[in-house]
């Protein structure tokens, strides 16, 4: 019987007594063991898991899978291929070996008045563009940990692809740009340190004097607040 499937874009694969050739220009040649399979499928498994099952298209199944949640070491994958009236069902195995990845990692700039309160935040996506929801970030003002105030390092956990962290900025914060740094921990992807810039503004006082009725003297008294 004829396989009508177009398999190269210029010929058609054909059967004849159960033997697999190739149609080309009036001419029938045997194909090899690596015979392009289509339209059947493949089903992939971790660590003997079911994690998906994709078509063949052009001898080739691809499954996309999110490895993020896993730990790092090395899994056994299976690939087992299901058959169909023509070939026999067949499984073939191999090693995963998960690894640490790198990030894109980015820090705001932040401009806050001294004796304010400052959001730190910072950006951490996959190479893929994915927001990641694991790690944590430390935030460092001039290569110095920031810590709350009973000394405790502040963490950030990275959430929607954001980690971010209040900050209380010293009244008596000298005004001037400060190097912020910001530092991812994770044990699922590489460390990732990005610099940003921290202003601290003088605060503008307000000045309030209530209105006075005092009578005429050498030692009038006005208070400001």
């Amino acid at each position: 019987r004829v396989y009508t499937d177009n398999m190269s874009g210029d010929g058609y694969g054909a059967y004849f007594n159960g033997l697999q050739f190739y149609y080309k220009k009036d001419e029938l040649i045997p194909l090899t063991d690596m015979t392009l399979v289509s339209d059947t499928a493949v089903t992939f498994k971790l660590n003997g898991e079911v994690i998906g099952i994709k078509a063949i298209r052009n001898g080739v199944a691809q499954l996309v899978f999110d490895s993020s949640c896993y730990s790092l070491k090395n899994y056994t994958i299976e690939a087992v291929y299901n058959g169909c009236s023509v070939y026999n069902s067949q499984n073939a195995s191999a090693t995963l070996s998960l690894m640490k990845y790198d990030v894109d990692f980015e820090v705001e700039d932040v401009v806050v008045n001294n004796g304010n309160m400052a959001t730190l935040r910072a950006y951490v996506y996959d190479s893929y563009g994915h927001a990641l929801n694991t790690g944590r970030v430390v935030f460092k003002l001039n290569g110095k940990t920031l810590k709350d105030t009973d000394n405790t390092t502040l963490y950030a956990d990275v959430i929607g692809g954001v980690a971010e962290v209040k900050y209380m900025i010293p009244a008596n914060m000298q005004p001037k740009d400060y190097t912020l740094t910001a530092v991812t921990e994770s044990d699922k992807y590489n460390k990732a340190t990005e610099n940003a810039t921290l202003k601290v503004m003088k605060t503008t006082p307000k000045i309030v004097v209530s209105p006075l009725n005092v009578k005429r003297s050498q030692n009038t008294t006005i208070t400001i607040k």
